[in-house]
This record gives C-alpha cells, structure tokens and sequence, in this order.
C-alpha cells in the first residue's frame, strides 16, 4: 500500500513539474564568432569585417587594440577621425521565427554628445541599441532584443560607431559581443525585427507581457457612439415625440415673459431645471472619462541626496540573483540641481567588485531604469561619480521578473548624503515595472509641475516665463494629493470639466436654444485638444476656461444697450469680464492675447451706442432721458475699462 503511494506521489510529482518550472528565459550558446576579437591579425580580425559611410582616406581608422579589453586580450576600436557612420560587421546564422538577445560591452573617449555614438545594430535597419556617448571610464553593457522572421536564414550584425543621418567623430571600443537564441522575450523588453524585409506585424515591435489594455479606448468609444446616437435621436425625432419639442428644442427662457426685449431692458438668458439637469449629465460624463487613468496616486516621495564625489554605499540582495534592470525614481533635492550620476558594481566570483552599470540621472519625477548584463551577484556597491539632485527610490530587478528583489539590506556605507539612506528602498511597493505617464512627469510638466513643487516647498521657481497663478493652482493639487501625477494634474483637469457646462451656457446665451446649447457642450467634450490639454499638468487649462468666461461675460455685454438699464447694473458684466481677464493674465501670458477681441466688442458696442445717441441728441424732446447722462456714463465705462 505503501509503495502504491509513494508511486501514485512521484507521478503526480512530474504530471505537475512543467507548471513549477521558473519563469526565466532559458538560452542558448552565443553564436558569434571571434565574439572577443582575440582571432587574426591587427587590422583584420577573423570572421568581420568593416564598413564606413564615408571612404575618404584617413578619416576612419580600424585596429584591434591590445591596450583596452573587457575581457581577453584585445578589443576592436574605430576612430572616427571626422564625422562618419563607421562599423565592423559579421554575418550570424539564425533560425526563423526566434527570439534573439544581442548585447556587447563598450567604450568610449571623445564622442560628440549631441549625436548617436557607439551602439548595436543590424544591417538595413534604423533601430539601435543604447548609444553610448561622451568619455566613458570604464566599459558600459549594451544590449538589443530582435525576432527573426519565419523564413529568415540570416542577419548582418554590426557594432560601430555614429549611425543612418548620424555622423560622429571620437574613438569607441568594443568587445565580448553575445547573440543568444532565446526560447522567450524576456518581461518589458521590445524585439525589433531582424529582417529589414520582412514588414509582417507579427515579428515586429513585440513587447513582452505589454498586452495593450483597450478597456479604455473601449469605454470612451462606447460613450461617444452614445452620445452621437443621442445626437442623431434628437436631431430627427425633435419635433415628432410629445413633450420633447417643448423641453429640449422650444426653450421657454426665449418667450417674452422671459427675456426683456432690446427695446425695453437687458436682455438675459434665464436656465431652468432641464438645463441643469442636462449639463448635469453632460459634466459628469465627461469627468468620468477625463478621470480614468489620469495618474497614480503612489510613487516615491522619500528621498536621499548625494552631496560629495566619492560617497559610496554597499547593498546585499539576500540571495544570489542574476540582474536585468537597475530602476531609479528621480527626485529634485534642495540644491534644485538635476543632474547627478553614480557608479555602480557587482561583487564577482572572485569577491571583488567590478563595474556593472553608470545611472546618469538626467530628469525628475519619472522612473528611469538602465539594463544590465546578466550578471550573477549578492552585492552590489553603488559609487557617487557626480552629487546632484535626489533619488527617491532604487529597485534591482532580476532576469525573468518584473518585480524588483525584496529584503535588500545596507551592509555598508561611506557618505554626507542629505536625507536617510534607507529612504532608496523604503518604498518598493510602488515600483513601475513599465514607466509611463502614469507613474512620471512628461511633455512640459518638468517646467510646470515642477514649478508648483518648488512654490509648495518655499523655493524660487524654475519657471518664470509665464505669470504664477496658474503654477499655483497645480499647487494646490499637490498640496492635497501629494507629488505624484495623479496631484499634479487634478485641478488642471477639474478646470477642463469645468468647460462644458461653461460652453453649455454660452451655447445658450448666443442660440437662446437648449438643443445648440447642448450641441456646443458636445464638441467641447470629444474635442480631443481640450482632452489632452487639461490633463497634462500645464497651466493653459486655467487660462483657456479664463478666456471662456471673459468672452462669455464680454458678449453679455455686447448685445446689450447699457442705457436700458441702471449704469452700475451695466458696468456688471465688464467687471465679470476684466475679473476673469485678470486671471487669466495671472496665469498665461497669451490671455493678453484674447484682450484684443475683447476690446474690438467693446468698441463696436460703443461706436452703435454713440450713433443712436448723436441722432437722440438732437431732438430736444427726449432730454432728460438717458441722453443727458450718456456723455459722463460713456467717460466713465470707458475709464474703468482702461483701468
């Protein structure tokens, strides 16, 4: 019985192994040859060859070189003495339809920085691996996935330097370069296509684990759909269903009982609970829609800051893992600096440290990540080359996960760093694997947003090109969400709801008609600029809706003759309209803008006003009437207007 058991155990010990199987990607031998340049001679290393755009003599040199090596003896190095796009080829046999990692180690010295420097790529195409530019002091790992097509034999690897429409002059050293089949696209990396001929959708561009979630593109597809069906509804059935002529189409706030005729008072617009209900539903439709995924509400806030050049510190892994991806979220820091960058090691099979990786932090308030080789470690030291602005968090992630590596340890630590040095790993449950705009700053955020930061935190703003207010307002969100993107872009993206049922109202005032008033609130909320706009934590949100309201309160006036009312019940709307001018102004240079149409409508309402008075004027039966008072009521409006 018992040995029934133990059978019936290991049967379903191996019915089960293939789903306890570890989801790292297995692969294969490099199939490279002379992948370290150590076969043949100086100028002719075996199985490459070499190719430059421009063959002029001399302005291209190629050499294996005995005194820089990664590993071996020797690397390959190109000068580019002029700019040029020069590299070392070699034909790699592939099998169709595989996924295939290739990478190399590289240096440079004197690359131009503002043009493609040392990369990876393959023969035909314009993608690249990571570029390496500048003076590099030690060797840097590059790396670049690719899937073969379903025919495909064959690829032309090549490693150089400068690339198509990027020429480059500086020296730049290869060595140990790797091209493995791999049985899956390792999580977050993109594949290009390794056949420059093959277009087939199906092999290129793939991004592992990145299935596109079109739950979003689905719901706004469904709402808009509605709504234009609604739209089609009430255009054809508007005067045909009872009762729906009479409270969607006949608005009653038209009748004379209603509005004061132009010969007899002010004309105004009058909106009752149908209005309200309707732009009601319309705003929060629209807030529904511009609220999904606007921003997390969760990424590092805590933050260390480097403060000398040689600081370093020393971090255990708890378990030997082979790494993938070192991530950083970048913070600001007190100083306002920006820029900073670390070194960072892996402790070897031979227990000594060895560089792995440079984090050059360029950027704030996004997470950055740099690719690693796959290299096998416990401990990884990280050395202050450049102090600078702060990072919140750092995260080690391992080959075949998307999770960064938990219970990671300070074993040891030689600084003055600002902050706690525990706060680069107090927070990895708000790790992004994928860093997008969910998670960080984008598009002309690092001005503004950054801008708010620095008012929230008592510093002098980076951005002085425009008035504060609108800084300030992106502040508040800030203030009660916190710095992350969800805080950041709140109230920019309340003041972009806020539009529909301003333009509902104006839609109503210039038609005097509930279905163009609806109509204009409808393309106020599928106009895809103001979508975009108002959720990007810029300040032309609060301007734009500041010009709408000036505009709406300058037309108030406009149609309007301001001696059929009181003079200060007049002076009303121009007060409304210089109020929501001022603020616009305080917010956005371009509202000054918006002022000149202002100031035409003022104009033509007062150039029809002074003709209808001059011809008043002269008949002496109406003095006593608004005529006589016209002149100092005209001097006065027009200097509070000036004013």
């Amino acid at each position: 019985m018992l040995k029934r058991m133990l059978k019936l155990f290991f049967i379903l010990i191996i019915s089960i192994q293939p789903f306890l199987i570890s989801t790292v990607n297995a692969q294969g031998e490099n199939i490279v040859k002379n992948p370290g340049f150590e076969e043949g001679d100086t100028h002719s290393p075996n199985f490459w060859y070499t190719h430059s755009w421009n063959k002029e003599e001399g302005r291209s040199e190629f050499f294996l070189d005995e005194t820089q090596f990664h590993t071996g003896n020797r690397s390959a190095c190109i000068i580019n003495n002029k700019d040029n796009d020069s590299r070392y080829k070699q034909n790699i046999k592939v099998k169709g339809n595989t996924y295939y990692r290739i990478s190399c180690w590289v240096k440079t010295e004197n690359v131009k920085s503002n043009i493609k420097g040392a990369n990876l790529s393959l023969e035909g195409s314009t993608d690249t691996s990571r570029d390496v530019r500048g003076t590099s002091s030690n060797w840097e790992y590059i790396e670049l996935y690719g899937k073969s097509s379903p025919n495909q034999e064959s690829f032309t690897l090549t490693v150089g330097l400068g690339g198509h429409g990027n020429i480059n002059t500086g020296k730049a050293w290869f060595d140990d370069i790797e091209v493995v089949e791999l049985d899956t696209l390792p999580p977050g990396k993109t594949a290009i296509n390794l056949d420059p001929n093959h277009t087939s959708s199906d092999s290129n561009d793939k991004t592992s684990g990145n299935n596109t979630n079109n739950s979003y593109i689905i719901f706004v597809s469904v709402l808009f759909i509605a709504a234009i069906l609604a739209f089609i509804f009430f255009m054809l059935f508007k005067n045909k269903i009872p009762g729906l002529k009479t409270k969607f189409r006949n608005d009653t706030s038209n009748e004379p009982g209603n509005m004061n005729n132009r010969s007899s008072g002010w004309i105004k617009v009058k909106f009752d609970r149908t209005d309200f209900i309707i732009m009601g539903i319309m705003t929060l439709i629209y807030l529904c829609i511009a609220l999904y995924n606007l921003g997390d509400l969760k990424v590092p806030t805590t933050s260390w800051e480097p403060t000398m050049t040689g600081e370093s510190f020393t971090i255990d892994l708890g378990k030997d893992a082979e790494l993938s991806r070192i991530y950083y979220y970048c913070g600001l820091g007190s100083t306002k600096k920006i820029n900073s960058k670390l070194r960072v090691e892996y402790l070897d099979e031979t227990q000594n440290f060895k560089h792995l990786a440079a984090i050059e932090k360029e950027d704030i308030f996004i997470w950055k990540y740099i690719d690693t080789a796959p290299v096998k470690t416990r401990q990884l030291r990280f050395l202050v080359d450049a102090p600078g602005g702060s990072i919140n968090e750092i995260a080690i992630v391992e080959q075949g996960s998307t999770e960064p590596i938990k219970n990671i340890s300070i074993i040891d630590r030689h600084m003055e760093g600002k902050g706690e040095l525990e706060n680069l790993f107090d927070e990895q449950e708000k790790f992004a694997f994928r860093p997008s705009y969910m998670n960080g700053m984008y598009f002309d955020e690092i001005y503004h947003a950054r801008a708010a930061f620095e008012y929230v935190h008592q510093m002098t703003p980076s951005e002085v090109t425009h008035p504060p207010l609108g800084k300030l307002f992106l502040a508040i969100g800030i203030l009660i969400f916190g710095m992350v993107p969800f805080g950041w872009r709140i109230i920019g993206t309340l003041f972009g709801v806020a539009m529909v049922p301003v333009m509902y109202a104006f839609g109503k005032k210039i038609f005097h008609d509930r279905f163009y008033a609806f109509c204009s609130a409808f393309l106020m909320m599928f106009d895809f600029m103001h979508f975009s706009q108002t959720r990007i934590a810029t300040i032309d949100s609060y301007v734009t809706l500041f010009v709408m309201l000036m505009y709406y309160y300058m037309y108030d006036y406009f149609i309007n003759k301001s001696y059929l009312v009181e003079f200060k019940e007049s002076l009303k709307p121009l007060f409304l309209c210089g109020l929501f001018f001022g603020l616009g102004a305080s917010s956005k240079w371009i509202a000054f803008y918006g002022s000149v149409g202002l100031a035409l409508l003022f104009l033509v309402n007062k150039a029809a006003e002074f003709i209808e008075y001059r011809k008043l004027s002269k008949k002496k039966a109406l003095k006593g009437s608004w005529v006589e008072k016209y002149p100092r009521n005209l001097t006065v409006t027009i200097g509070a207007v000036v004013l």
